[in-house]
């Protein structure tokens, strides 16, 4: 026995259907035995397609902390304490009051460096801060003297 399966999709109303019958129309439309050169079939599908895409970007929430500020510089912080071990420098975000002191028997970090750090750093965390960035321009000016 053969039967012929005839199935209509009104492209304007896709918007109203639900989720499950959108994604059988997907399947119909891509299994469609239309040839390539049928710009319906092709138009239908891309139709159905873009359906899919909209609806999952509208429940899809945006990734709002991917990419920060401070990611590019605690990526090089990374880099120079694989470079240089023998350097302390404590990373922004991962750093706990439960660490020593920043400053035990050093000289107070230089206030104007201070001031370029985060404003949402507390006082702790600028210090540390301060003393990452300057090991980050000490490595530099040593490798430029070496050049």
């Amino acid at each position: 026995m053969k039967t012929a399966i005839t199935i209509e999709i009104d492209a304007d109303n896709l918007g109203n259907l639900t989720d499950n019958y959108v994604a059988q129309l997907w399947h119909v439309a891509q299994a469609n035995p239309a040839p390539m050169e049928e710009v319906n079939a092709g138009k239908i599908a891309e139709y159905i397609g873009r359906e899919i895409v909209r609806r999952f970007l509208a429940s899809t929430p945006p990734e709002l902390w991917h990419h920060q500020g401070r990611h590019a510089y605690c990526a090089a912080l990374s880099d120079l304490r694989q470079q240089r071990p023998d350097l302390q420098i404590a990373m922004p975000g991962a750093i706990t009051q439960d660490v020593p002191p920043v400053d035990e028997g050093r000289p107070a970090p230089d206030p104007k460096l201070m001031a370029m750090a985060p404003a949402e750093y507390t006082e702790w965390e600028k210090r540390v801060w301060c003393r990452g960035h300057q090991a980050a321009v000490n490595l530099y000016v040593e490798r430029e003297l070496r050049a």
